[in-house]
């Protein structure tokens, strides 16, 4: 098991924290979520409403239970917040915005995910235009957008695409944009992982801080997961396997222990499958190995936050993202 950073609670090091951005399955309850993050609960920005009834229903976030028949836990429920934890061990001074997109079957529609990146990107341009670097109810600078989602187009590649274009002028803003590589253990590109800089390019951020895919690692940090996705598209590997990080408390279904002796207060089981009422669990997948690449970025750009005094106009946050890529992709090897 796999943890990105043991400690959780450090404070912001900048004269602001640095802004990562996660339109997943929202952001369940959990005591390391509070304060200037902005959790699920929001449903909109600027009056603009995430998706059209403001969450996916069921809620994935909250009892993570879509079958109320069986009781049984849905695949992706507790996935946003999962990544949420990876991100927070890997940044702890970082404000995670969780903006929910995704149900808890890791479905949605491709108009509420183009609607909801096109809404942030407005946001973030008007705060630019406005010379301000915060980011309040009302939206605001994104620093880091994490991307743990992604499709498989009909024609196997694709070059023009309205989400690409998206990207591409958060990229021009200053935005890092990480993307998940796709856990299928295929050549064919998931996007939008499938239009990142390829592997072994170096990052040329005088015009745009490029897209950047990951894939997965095994514990080793040397091998890459057998399900991981490849090709020239996957920039750089993390760790995806057997990581530990945070799922909301209020998750109890149905399966139960295996065994169970005694009865209180000296009751004996084997440990329930699925009560993550403690908040932490254990989960495999390259959606896990972006997060820990988009929190490695947000604590270089907390340092670089701390040293520099000048606004955050799109060329000072390229730079600073610029650099902090380069150190990341260039300096610091597999293994």
């Amino acid at each position: 098991m796999q943890l990105a950073l043991s400690d959780p609670t450090r404070k912001p090091r900048g004269r602001r924290a640095p802004v990562v951005v996660i339109p997943d399955t929202g952001l369940g309850e959990h005591p390391w979520f509070a304060g200037g993050d902005l959790a699920s609960e929001r449903r909109s920005l600027l009056g603009w409403p995430v998706l059209p009834d403001g969450r996916p229903d069921p809620w994935p976030e909250g009892t993570g239970v879509v079958d109320e028949l069986t009781g049984a836990l849905d695949p992706l429920s507790g996935h946003g917040t999962f990544i949420a934890g990876v991100v927070r061990q890997a940044a702890p001074g970082a404000r995670i915005v969780a903006l929910p997109v995704l149900d808890s079957a890791g479905l949605a529609a491709e108009q509420d995910v183009v609607r909801t990146l096109v809404v942030l990107l407005v946001l973030h341009l008007i705060r630019q235009e406005q010379g301000r670097d915060d980011f309040g109810d009302a939206g605001g600078v994104v620093d880091v957008l994490n991307l743990s989602l992604g499709f498989y187009h009909q024609d196997g590649k694709v070059k023009e695409h309205p989400v690409r274009s998206l990207l591409e002028i958060f990229g021009r803003s200053g935005v890092g944009v990480v993307a998940a590589a796709g856990n299928q253990a295929t050549r064919t590109p998931m996007y939008p992982a499938g239009w990142a800089l390829p592997d072994g390019t170096t990052p040329d951020t005088r015009k745009a801080v490029p897209l950047v895919c990951v894939g997965a690692l095994n514990p080793d940090r040397c091998s890459v997961a057998l399900f991981s996705n490849a090709g020239p598209w996957v920039t750089t590997h993390r760790p995806g396997v057997n990581i530990v990080s945070t799922l909301p408390v209020t998750f109890d279904a149905s399966a139960q222990p295996a065994r169970r002796v005694g009865t209180d207060p000296g009751t004996r089981a084997t440990p329930d499958p699925d009560d993550f009422r403690g908040g932490f669990g254990v989960w495999s997948g390259t959606s896990f190995a972006a997060p820990w690449l988009a929190g490695q970025l947000a604590d270089h750009l907390a340092a670089r936050l701390a040293a520099d005094d000048d606004g955050d106009a799109a060329a000072a946050l390229r730079g600073r993202a610029g650099a902090a890529l380069h150190t990341l992709l260039v300096e610091e090897g597999r293994c």
